[in-house]
């Protein structure tokens, strides 16, 4: 069953249904990004504002300077179309320096195209990320090299084939597409409470060819801050990959997390303590005297510990039981 995503502007409203306790989604995208109406709108819309700057400079110019002037600048607008305003305003000041007709007449039109090409600019580079095929790249990258940290995780999860896995706060599809290399027939679920998240690890899984590898089943399933949208279906593991310290709720996510798993199923948790981070820190980070005394309150046990020394610090990658009768 499919769900569609509503787009109104830049920004994706979605649509919900309720299937065996799931929020299932998928994208109305069209695969390519050249396609997309909003794509081309916003395109026609940034063209018109490059007509408009270069008439408005062309016509302040002296008319001796207009052929020469007009050369440079049409290759500085080539740049903007290319690369965006801030190559373009780096490259128009420096021609401006040099030709002193083109800096007495640039500032009034460069501020009122900055202006406007701003929230343009900002739009297609939400749908330039949101179509960026990183996924497959990063996923075959990680598995055909070894990296030894995602061989070491991996390992600790042993996906079997069959299992249902449940990835909590997955953010995007990135460990997704490793699975799908490394994996063979499970089923998938990406959860996320983002909106702009969701988009991307739809249209990836709608699209991305990594994720038709291994006869795997990959689905992107909203959540709250209180819900993992799979409560009920039983999961064989769950995994929670650099997020616990971000859940605002966390006893309730934890408790909607066992309400989505087997009684004999596992919870897997990749997670930084506050002191053992070294690079790219994030300010939300924990300490383990914070944080497992919650998974012991809501009834998880926990059963087996590794640590993994990367660049940017120590993970700990930690496996819960459920504890029985709680």
């Amino acid at each position: 069953m499919k769900v569609s995503l509503l787009f109104t502007g830049v920004l994706t409203s979605l649509v919900c249904i309720s299937l065996n306790a799931q929020r299932i989604y998928e994208s109305d995208l069209p695969q390519q990004l050249s396609d997309l109406e909003e794509w081309q709108s916003l395109q026609k819309r940034k063209k018109e504002e490059m007509t408009a700057f270069r008439q408005a400079v062309v016509s302040a110019l002296p008319e001796r300077a207009v052929g020469n002037t007009v050369f440079y600048l049409d290759l500085a607008l080539k740049e903007l179309d290319e690369y965006g305003i801030t190559a373009f305003q780096q490259r128009i000041r420096q021609l401006a320096s040099r030709k002193t007709e083109l800096e007495e007449v640039i500032e009034k039109p460069l501020r009122i195209l900055e202006s406007r090409l701003g929230e343009v600019e900002e739009a297609l580079g939400l749908w330039n990320r949101l179509y960026a095929f990183s996924g497959d790249q990063m996923a075959l990258y990680k598995i055909d090299t070894a990296l030894l940290s995602i061989q070491s995780e991996l390992a600790f999860y042993n996906f079997r084939d069959g299992e249902k896995i449940g990835e909590i706060g997955a953010g995007d599809e990135s460990f997704a597409a490793v699975v799908g290399v490394s994996s063979e027939k499970i089923i998938y679920y990406l959860n996320d409470v983002l909106p702009e998240s969701l988009d991307r690890i739809a249209y990836h899984i709608n699209f991305n060819p990594i994720f038709d590898r291994n006869e795997n089943e990959f689905f992107p399933i909203l959540g709250s801050s209180s819900s993992t949208g799979l409560e009920g279906m039983a999961l064989d593991k769950v995994l929670i990959r650099n997020a616990v310290h971000h859940f605002d709720r966390l006893e309730e996510m934890l408790l909607a997390v066992k309400e989505s798993m087997r009684e004999d199923g596992w919870l897997f948790v990749k997670e930084m303590y506050q002191p053992d981070c070294r690079n790219h820190c994030c300010n939300e980070l924990k300490s383990a005297a914070q944080l497992l005394p919650v998974f012991e309150k809501v009834g998880f046990q926990l059963s087996e510990s590794q640590l993994l020394e990367e660049f940017d610090g120590d993970w700990h990658l930690l496996k819960f039981s459920i504890r029985k009768g709680s």
